[in-house]
């Protein structure tokens, strides 16, 4: 009975891993256990030493295979089922982020640098590559904001650019270096009630005429 016992808690282990190699190993480790548990009754029952040889292997393969299981079953848990409710499908949305990077076309490409250079350095942005017609900028080593020179499409729509600001110092700072800058103010820095109770941004004219923006979702500290 505990033979049998000992068996289906190894299978059991390894299916609750989830993965192939937890599987294989619970069940290696089972007919281990089996294997063992007959070696033992042949030693009992004829004395045999090398019956008692083979027992010992078999039980520390059975441990062996059970520890792995254990092991593999702890990563799986860990980590979240693909696609389930803790894990993200291959491919698909990492660390919260839905976008990877933005790009837009800029008419005057030293204009733009020289203002975005002012506006993101408060908010902990930078030049992170600079191809002359085009500039990513982010936190290092990812760009996530590019701009470029404009190559294709007619006429202009306006774009509305947030960005992260880690504080309401920094959103300060921020409008302060585009005001700096000779930007148009569309909102200077304020709390923004109707989005949630800590929104606090500032709101410039970008000098292709976008809407750009910092904003700080934490409380004043």
């Amino acid at each position: 009975m505990a033979l049998a016992a000992a068996a289906l808690a190894a299978v059991a282990l390894a299916w609750r891993g989830g993965s192939g190699a937890g599987r294989a190993a619970s069940v290696t480790g089972a007919l281990a256990v089996i294997g063992a548990g007959f070696n033992g009754a042949s030693f009992v029952n004829y004395g045999h030493a090398f019956s008692s040889v083979i027992m010992a292997g078999l039980w520390t393969l059975a441990l062996a295979c059970y520890l792995t299981g254990a092991v593999l079953a702890g990563t799986v848990a860990e980590a979240g089922p693909p696609g389930g409710r803790r894990g993200r499908p291959p491919g698909g949305c990492q660390n919260g982020d839905m976008l990877d990077h933005v790009s837009i076309q800029c008419a005057d490409m030293a204009a733009s640098a020289s203002f975005y250079d002012a506006v993101l350095a408060p908010l902990g942005g930078q030049r992170v590559m600079d191809f002359g017609e085009a500039i990513g900028y982010g936190v290092p080593p990812k760009p996530e904001f590019w701009i470029g020179a404009l190559t294709t499409g007619n006429g202009f729509r306006e774009s509305h650019l947030a960005f992260t600001a880690a504080s309401r110092a920094a959103v300060l700072a921020f409008f302060d270096a585009a005001r700096a800058r000779g930007a148009e103010v569309l909102h200077e820095p304020r709390l923004w009630l109707e989005y949630h109770e800590n929104y606090y941004g500032a709101f410039v004219r970008h000098p292709d005429g976008n809407n750009v923006e910092a904003v700080c979702h934490l409380p004043e500290l």
